[in-house]
């Protein structure tokens, strides 16, 4: 209990899911990486509790598939693409 293993710490898997919740997200924004994190965090669980341990590389099929669906709707990521529809919300209220 009391050993700290690199791996354990900073794998591989840590490293790239936290690369994708800043891709994700928008790199050129403050709160974009926190959308990304929502986003993978939600699909991570959901797939856990929907799925379990049955299929290991399922997971890395959904992030694959995140990815491609963000960078092609929303090259800039999605934290720029919901300001913009905020702003635009904000702006037709008043």
């Amino acid at each position: 209990f009391l050993y700290i293993d690199p791996d354990s710490v900073m794998s591989l898997n840590l490293s790239l899911n936290l690369a994708l919740m800043a891709i994700v997200g928008g790199l050129g924004t403050a709160h974009g990486p926190i959308i990304g994190a929502m986003l993978v965090t939600a699909v991570a669980f959901g797939m856990q509790d929907y799925l379990g341990n049955q299929i290991s590389g399922l997971t890395q099929i959904a992030y694959s598939a995140i990815v491609i669906a963000v960078l092609l709707s929303a090259p800039s990521g999605l934290g720029p693409a919901v300001g913009r529809v905020v702003a635009r919300r904000l702006s037709w209220r008043r």
